[in-house]
């Protein structure tokens, strides 16, 4: 590989993956800048999201295997290439599925690596864990993607998709996986309904991953309303953390 397209590629991974991963890092530590997490859970929970990540890849790519019973990469060029030998119910199947294992594997880890962690004080901290938890999930996920779309793309179509990636998908497993972390705040601190919060925070998260990735495929000016919905949606959370109720101390 030419030294030029080396560099090209480190510097789209910066720009794409790296630099947006340490801007909300950057975001979510000023919104719990009061009562900041330990430095060292926060990189204990950034490394497990990357392991979450690398256990959904596999996973994800069984799935894929079975739904299209040949090639692994069928869902790629099903998105790349418009192949006629994958009907659309099958690939909106892979999407349907995968999104609802991402985030149940992200909650599983949330709740068993922070649920009853002595630092869990606020219901903000349950947004910080399951964001810190993503942003890993995100970054090993988008590392995946990167290579592998560095291999059969031409250099318009990798830098579109990469920046794309950085952003739309960066921001959409923070807001999924983040909504799932606040109501696991909530059930932490409330006395009744715990089930319920999980169940609804757990829902949500899982819908806003399934329209997203559903609405995206679509064409414009239709696949605007991903966007729209993962803006609305990241604002609602903001707005959430910003309660006096999310930051209080409760324990």
């Amino acid at each position: 590989m030419p030294i030029e397209q080396i560099a090209i590629i480190v510097v789209l991974y910066i720009l794409t993956l790296i630099l947006p991963t340490c801007f909300w890092f950057l975001f979510f530590a000023y919104q719990d800048r009061k009562e900041p997490e330990p430095k060292s859970l926060i990189a204990y929970l950034f490394l497990w999201g990357i392991l979450t990540g690398f256990i959904a890849i596999i996973i994800n790519r069984l799935i894929e295997y079975y739904l299209f019973n040949s090639d692994i990469n069928s869902a790629h060029q099903y998105l790349f290439e418009q192949d006629q030998n994958i009907s659309a119910r099958q690939f909106i199947t892979f999407l349907a599925v995968t999104s609802l294992f991402e985030e149940f594997v992200k909650l599983l880890a949330i709740l068993y690596f922070t649920y009853k962690n002595k630092y869990f004080t606020q219901i903000i901290d349950g947004v910080i864990y399951a964001t810190t938890i993503a942003l890993g999930f995100s970054f090993f996920e988008n590392s995946i993607y990167f290579f592998e779309f560095s291999q059969y793309l031409s250099y318009k179509e990798f830098f579109i998709t990469s920046a794309l990636r950085g952003i739309a998908s960066v921001l959409l497993h923070l807001s999924a996986t983040g909504i799932i972390g606040y109501f696991i705040g909530l059930m932490k601190f409330k006395n009744k309904n715990k089930p319920l919060y999980l169940a609804i925070g757990l829902i949500c998260g899982m819908l806003l991953h399934i329209f997203f990735n559903l609405f995206i495929q679509l064409k414009y000016p239709l696949n605007s309303i991903s966007f729209t919905l993962l803006a609305l949606c990241f604002l609602l959370l903001f707005i959430s953390i910003q309660r006096k109720k999310a930051l209080k101390i409760w324990n």
